[in-house]
């Protein structure tokens, strides 16, 4: 399921989204109500330090977070320790 419409179709197991799309108030609130213990994928998440990014992160009820990026220092030293707690390089 993508969250694209006003209306999220509840009772999926995967949904995509953008953080484009659920930094809007009404469709984070809907995302958090639909979503149970929510293990969340955070795709090119050296840019989770940017302010709308690291706010929406913040609003979501996340149960588990899991980034993933090829970027792992970001250039304005920033650090995503405050979001992601270990960093462990795959190879």
């Amino acid at each position: 399921f993508v969250i694209s419409t006003e209306t999220p179709d509840r009772g999926r197991d995967v949904i995509v989204a953008s953080i484009q799309t659920i930094c809007q108030p009404k469709r984070l609130r809907m995302l958090n109500d639909s979503l149970i213990d929510p293990y969340v994928f955070y795709d090119e998440c050296h840019h989770a330090m940017a302010p709308t990014y690291e706010r929406t992160v913040r609003a979501m009820d996340i149960w588990a977070l899991c980034g993933l990026t090829a970027t792992a220092f970001r250039g304005d030293k920033k650090a995503l320790g405050s979001l992601f707690v270990k960093r462990l390089p795959i190879r």
